[in-house]
C-alpha cells in the first residue's frame, strides 16, 4: 500500500490540473487566438471584419486585421478563373464569401496563402472538408487579383460548422404600432 500511495497522489495531481480550453492556438505565427468571434466590424480576433466590410474598406488604411468568411473556392491568375469547388488544384489562394453557397466572384475576396504552412492548413486540395465552411484569417488587407482581399496571412483558424449569422444577424424590419389610450 505504501508503494502505491505516491502514485495515487501523482495521479490525483495530474487529474485535477486546471486545463484552459477557451484559448485555441491559431495555425500560423504568434497571433493569439481566443476562440470563436462574438461580433464583427473591428478587425480583431473577437470582432473580425466580414467579407462585405473588406470589400468596402479603403485598402492601405486598414493594415493587419482578422477577417471571417466561408471558404467557397480558389482561383488561378485572375478572379475570372475562379472555381467554386473543392476539387480545385490551386493551393496559393482561397476565396472567402459571406455566403456559404456563393458562386459569384463579385461577392468574394481572394485570400493569399503564402508559404507551405498556410497552404497545407487552408488550401482546398489539402482540406476538402473545409469547402463551404467558415474560417477566420489574420493578414494584411490589400489589393489582390485587382480587388480588395487579404494578403500576407500569418494565422488562421477553421470554424467548422460555425454560422456567421450567429454573431452578425441580418437586420430585421420593425413594424411601428401606435397604441392610443383614451
Amino acid at each position: 500500500m505504501r508503494r502505491i500511495l505516491p502514485y495515487v497522489f501523482l495521479l490525483l495531481a495530474v487529474a485535477c490540473e486546471k486545463v484552459d480550453l477557451t484559448k485555441e492556438e491559431a495555425t500560423g505565427g504568434n497571433v493569439e487566438w481566443s476562440g470563436p468571434p462574438v461580433g464583427t466590424g473591428e478587425g480583431t480576433a473577437q470582432k473580425p471584419y466580414t467579407v462585405e466590410e473588406i470589400q468596402t474598406l479603403p485598402m492601405g488604411e486598414t493594415g493587419q486585421c482578422w477577417v471571417i468568411g466561408y471558404v467557397v473556392g480558389a482561383t488561378y491568375r485572375s478572379m475570372n478563373e475562379a472555381m467554386f469547388t473543392s476539387a480545385t488544384s490551386y493551393t496559393s489562394n482561397i476565396l472567402l464569401s459571406g455566403d456559404s453557397l456563393c458562386e459569384d466572384i463579385r461577392n468574394c475576396i481572394p485570400v493569399e496563402l503564402s508559404g507551405k504552412k498556410m497552404q497545407k492548413a487552408f488550401a482546398l486540395p489539402q482540406n476538402p472538408a473545409g469547402f463551404r465552411q467558415c474560417a477566420v484569417f489574420h493578414g494584411t488587407a490589400a489589393r489582390y487579383f485587382s480587388k480588395n482581399g487579404l494578403r500576407e496571412i500569418d494565422a488562421g483558424h477553421w470554424l467548422l460548422g460555425f454560422d456567421i449569422q450567429a454573431i452578425c444577424p441580418t437586420p430585421q424590419e420593425w413594424e411601428d404600432t401606435v397604441i392610443v389610450l383614451r
